[in-house]
């Protein structure tokens, strides 16, 4: 059963994400990294990471958890094949 604080977290992350507020993406992704991060936290983190090994770690770890998150490995080949 899904966490209702990282859920809660999650959504708050991909609306700020979509608002282009990476500001606000990256605190509230602070306290979720803190809070039993899951694949998809550690894929949205991937989305507003400032470096490139930064994003590639990320993702690594959402791949580690969750070798079918289609979402993670989608964008783990793209940054391989980059």
């Amino acid at each position: 059963m899904p966490d209702p604080l990282q859920s809660m977290l999650h959504k708050g992350i991909r609306d700020s994400i979509n608002e282009f507020d990476l500001d606000e993406a990256r605190s509230s992704l602070k306290i979720a990294l803190k809070h039993k991060p899951t694949a998809e936290t550690y894929y949205l983190a991937s989305m507003v990471a400032e470096t490139a090994k930064e994003k590639k770690k990320y993702l690594e770890k959402a791949l580690d958890l969750d070798p079918f998150n289609e979402e993670a490995f989608a964008e783990y080949e793209f940054i391989k094949a980059s």
